[in-house]
């Protein structure tokens, strides 16, 4: 972890820094909360593409795990710009 004050390198679990002795941010951090949206995101839009085809064959199932590729990416991208906006709003740091 790095300090806010003086961005010195901090273990996680340290109370305080121990260089300008300042206490360090407690609770959750923005990175969470982008990188658990980003998690749900990606989970979300492979399950909707594969619930939505048609599964008749293997052929259907190659295509849509293809097909979940790109927008597996749209909800990681979504999913972290969501993540990001509830981090901006509920945490300090």
């Amino acid at each position: 972890m790095i300090c806010p004050a003086c961005s010195a390198r901090c273990l996680v679990d340290d109370g305080f820094c121990h260089y300008c002795h300042r206490p360090l941010p407690t609770g959750p951090r923005r990175a969470t909360f982008v990188q658990w949206g980003g998690a749900i995101g990606t989970i979300a839009a492979t399950a909707l593409v594969v619930a939505a085809v048609h599964i008749t064959s293997a052929a259907a199932i190659a295509a849509a795990l293809c097909l979940s590729i790109p927008f597996a990416f749209a909800g990681a991208c979504l999913g972290s710009l969501a993540g990001w906006l509830i981090g901006w709003a509920v945490c300090d740091h």
